[in-house]
């Protein structure tokens, strides 16, 4: 009985190993001559994910790379100076950002929220803006960020181990094309530090403009 167990595990073991090996194999380290593999020319305000009082929204739109426009693709790495990361990189989802900077990002309240804002009311004071943010890695000759575990809670865990990812947080009322450079793609986060005074489901519309274009998207959450 001991022999057939020992067996027994040795052939799971054999055949774990076997896999992992397979899963290395299909997964083999990239060189990078660049970090940012893509950039998004956004058109549309998706809604990722909404989860009480926490909304995840990125952009779609046309994805920009050596492939689908080289020409774009390299007059935007020379302007952001992304020309010299060369290093190797384990498989994983591309490195996208948004090609350019979040002008005005809003969030009109549809319902009634509280006494001081009615519908049809800017609730962006209300909102904290996390996102994440490639530019300083970028810029700092792809020098890994200090980070900070408490940041990435509430929803951007995911973005820990990233390399170069640094998260950014503030008040919805105060981004602007300074503040917003190199937004990773994966989105940004919009989370509401006051509740509306009634506990109910709450529509909003969000109104996203980039340099000449603006859109719109709207989103009901809980309180």
């Amino acid at each position: 009985m001991k022999t057939c167990l020992k067996y027994l595990i040795l052939l799971c073991l054999f055949i774990q190993l076997t896999a992992c090996e397979t899963i290395i194999d299909e997964c083999d380290p990239v060189f990078h001559e660049r970090f940012i593999t893509r950039y998004t020319i956004p058109n549309a305000v998706i809604i990722r994910e909404v989860s009480d009082s926490t909304v995840f929204v990125t952009f779609g739109g046309e994805s920009v790379s050596k492939s689908t426009n080289s020409q774009l693709y390299d007059e935007l790495s020379t302007l952001y100076n992304d020309l010299s990361f060369n290093r190797w990189l384990g498989c994983g989802p591309p490195v996208e950002a948004f090609y350019d900077s979040i002008v005005k990002l809003q969030v009109i309240s549809l319902d009634d929220f509280d006494i001081t804002h009615p519908s049809g009311s800017d609730v962006s004071e209300y909102i904290e803006f996390r996102y994440v943010s490639l530019f300083d890695f970028v810029q700092n000759g792809y020098n890994k960020e200090e980070k900070n575990f408490e940041d990435y809670k509430g929803g951007m865990e995911y973005f820990y181990s990233m390399l170069g990812a640094k998260v950014f947080k503030g008040n919805l009322a105060e981004i602007n094309q300074f503040n917003t450079k190199l937004i990773y793609n994966w989105g940004f986060m919009l989370r509401f530090t006051q509740s509306p005074e009634i506990p109910d489901t709450y529509r909003f519309k969000i109104i996203a403009q980039v340099r000449e274009k603006v859109m719109e998207t709207s989103v009901s959450c809980d309180f």
